[in-house]
């Protein structure tokens, strides 16, 4: 016989003599829930067919058939429950003291997610089903956990894991408070960035508004200029322009006299080298006049496409130096 089967029928050894003592020890009371019937065992709790039963629930505190086992293990609801089954049935119903002695095995096997933890081992200070204990290839002695836990309340083990607990929930609790001013501290310093970015923005607009101004009055200036002094030149323009008219007028109407003609003829090219020389000086008048086009600065263009052109957001500050005795009412951070 190998050592895994001797293993499992001691399993099964203790978890039928934990079942039988317990029970037997506790007949007076049990013998009260106990159905009437078969003197071999007990009919099943669950139908009205007045079955023999084969297992018995321990949660439920009911005896079941065959039928009634098969439907208990099938539903979501129950296929978790701890029943006893395929042992030497009794006549009575398990008593209070045997299922608060079980009361553990509610919880269930992280190695083996389908099977209840039933035993511990003191070696390794860890917990372990049936299967562990088959499966299992270390040599260590198992205690039974219903045997090792009377009395633990009062164990220092249980004493230091509840001092040891209580004080880091202590220590969460703190930290969780910590974490509550920190989150108001950071709120408030959001808040103040933002202020401080908004401020920034404000002066630069405020600063570039006052640059286009200057440059757009600067224009206006120039052009302003520029028209007085084509004013002034049109002006002059249009008395050359009376003068010739004059000249011209003057000759045609003497060229029905000879002697007129000859003698105005004579005059108006006197007058009209005047007209000639005025002419000349409004083109040099007019060439003083200075034309003017708007050429961006391309460096700001430039810095201003670069991705930090505005300042940049530098992580500079430990932010759990700044406790939340520096948010001020007015909330603003103190500096």
């Amino acid at each position: 016989m190998t050592k895994n089967c001797i293993s499992l029928l001691i399993a099964i050894v203790i978890d039928v003599h934990c079942f039988t003592g317990k029970t037997m020890a506790n007949r007076g009371e049990s013998d009260k829930l106990a159905p009437v019937g078969d003197p071999d065992g007990p009919y099943c709790q669950q139908c009205d067919s007045s079955e023999a039963a084969e297992a018995y629930c321990i949660v439920c505190r009911k005896f079941q058939c065959s039928m009634c086992f098969n439907a208990h293990r099938r539903s979501s609801d129950t296929r978790h429950h701890q029943v006893l089954h395929n042992k030497p049935m009794l006549t009575v119903i398990p008593g209070k003291d045997y299922e608060q002695s079980q009361a553990h095995l509610s919880e269930y096997c992280e190695e083996h997610p389908h099977e209840l933890i039933k035993y511990f081992c003191p070696q390794h200070q860890s917990l372990h089903c049936g299967d562990c204990v088959v499966l299992s290839q270390h040599k260590c002695k198992m205690e039974v956990i219903s045997k090792a836990s009377v009395g633990f309340k009062d164990s220092s083990v249980y004493k230091d894991v509840k001092l040891n607990i209580s004080q880091l929930a202590d220590d969460a609790c703190e930290q969780t408070i910590e974490l509550e001013k920190l989150t108001k501290v950071l709120d408030v310093k959001e808040q103040n960035d933002k202020t401080q970015v908004l401020d920034f923005q404000s002066k630069v607009i405020a600063r570039l508004n006052e640059k286009f101004q200057n440059l757009t009055a600067q224009i206006t200036q120039s052009s302003q200029e520029s028209k007085v002094t084509l004013s002034i030149l049109q002006e002059k323009s249009k008395e050359n322009k009376v003068e010739a008219t004059g000249l011209k007028s003057e000759l045609v109407s003497n060229e029905s006299n000879d002697v007129l003609l000859f003698i105005s003829t004579y005059k108006s090219q006197k007058k009209a080298r005047a007209i000639s020389n005025k002419l000349r000086q409004l083109v040099k008048e007019r060439g003083k006049i200075q034309g003017y086009v708007f050429v961006p600065n391309h460096d700001l263009e430039a810095a201003i496409e670069r991705p930090n052109s505005v300042g940049i957001y530098r992580n500079t500050l430990d932010v759990h130096e700044l406790s939340s005795d520096e948010v001020r009412l007015d909330g603003e951070v103190g500096k």
